[in-house]
């Protein structure tokens, strides 16, 4: 009964966390092309003013980018290590804390750099309105 609970509630926590990686991948792709089309059709960069947050937001979105692709290299290196220790009878409780610590760690971070860009982008749009 319990291991029939535990990988409910595994099968349940990684279809969340796949669905997260996805969403901010979205919205960090999202929100470059939306302010690239609003930096061509509203504001020209040329009569922009302190485009420096203009910069500043697209590198935190790229860097959001970048760092859920390396969260998934990441996630699949470790996945496929606790398999190889799991066949070879080892404890993977160790392992799996650790995988948990780096994954969350670097989705800290890419909500971090997705809020900071959008900000940034959002103070940019504001000021050239």
């Amino acid at each position: 009964m319990a291991n029939e609970y535990e990988k409910q509630v595994f099968e349940t926590l990684t279809k969340s966390q796949d669905d997260f990686e996805k969403q901010l991948s979205y919205i960090s792709a999202g929100t470059l092309g939306l302010s690239m089309l609003f930096i061509e059709k509203i504001v020209p960069l040329d009569k922009a003013h302190s485009k420096w947050l203009l910069v500043i937001s697209w590198s935190l979105l790229a860097t959001t980018l970048f760092i859920n692709l390396i969260s998934h290299l990441v996630s699949s290196h470790y996945n496929y290590k606790i398999l190889d220790d799991v066949q070879k009878g080892l404890d993977t409780k160790l392992s799996v804390t650790k995988f948990n610590c780096v994954i969350n760690t670097l989705n800290l971070i890419t909500v971090i750099t997705l809020i900071l860009g959008m900000l940034f982008l959002i103070i940019f749009s504001s000021i050239n309105i």
